[in-house]
């Protein structure tokens, strides 16, 4: 079936979203940093370590993903599979069209508060927040139509996992310092286990169907 490798490429694609925020978080950081200081002793310096650390763990991290990722075995499409994809593109058409409307809201709001109020504004928290928030549902969606196609525990459980890497992805915007960075790492390491279970799953189900 195609369904699992679309829905991997997904996730795929939303870790690299979250390790190119991670980057360009880094040098917003690198400004803040008190060299004079103890290296360890000011919430900057620890921020620019944090961010850095987390950008390797997270490259490697995706690289092991993606590695596991191309392991899926493509079927030929069939009926099924083509009404699938058919859905999909619906969902996904909804999904570009309300991710342009919120792009637009979100620098709309952000400049309204940047330059009415005068406000401080974590740049990161503009977009992000609520882009996260719709994949999470269109994840969702995607999930539910998926169970009129297939019946698999393994494939329902991985596409599960898939979303609540997902989550763990938007609840770090809620959070600065260690505890965002450890929330990311830890949305790619859980989305890499399920990933890597369901590979075992599938390695053994194709043993079973070959002796039998």
């Amino acid at each position: 079936m195609n369904l699992p490798r679309s829905f991997t490429t997904s996730v795929s694609k939303q870790f690299e979203i979250i390790s190119l925020i991670l980057i360009r978080r880094i040098f917003a950081d690198i400004p803040k940093v008190d060299i004079s200081a103890n290296w360890f002793s000011t919430k900057e310096n620890l921020s620019l370590v944090y961010d850095v650390l987390g950008v390797l763990i997270l490259y490697y991290l995706i690289f092991l993903f993606n590695k596991a990722r191309h392991k899926l075995e493509k079927k030929p499409l069939t009926d099924v599979i083509n009404r699938f994809i058919t859905s999909k593109r619906g969902v996904s058409l909804i999904l570009l069209l309300v991710l342009i409307i919120l792009s637009f809201t979100s620098v709309y709001n952000w400049g309204k508060d940047l330059f009415l109020n005068n406000s401080s504004v974590d740049i990161n928290t503009v977009f992000y927040n609520e882009f996260f928030s719709v994949l999470i549902l269109a994840d969702v969606l995607i999930l539910l139509l998926s169970f009129q196609y297939t019946e698999r525990y393994s494939q329902i459980i991985r596409n599960t996992g898939f979303i609540i890497s997902t989550i763990l992805i938007r609840l770090s915007f809620g959070t600065t310092g260690l505890a965002n960075v450890s929330l990311v790492v830890s949305s790619v390491v859980f989305g890499l286990i399920i990933l890597w279970i369901y590979n075992l799953t599938e390695k053994e189900r194709k043993k079973r169907i070959t002796t039998n």
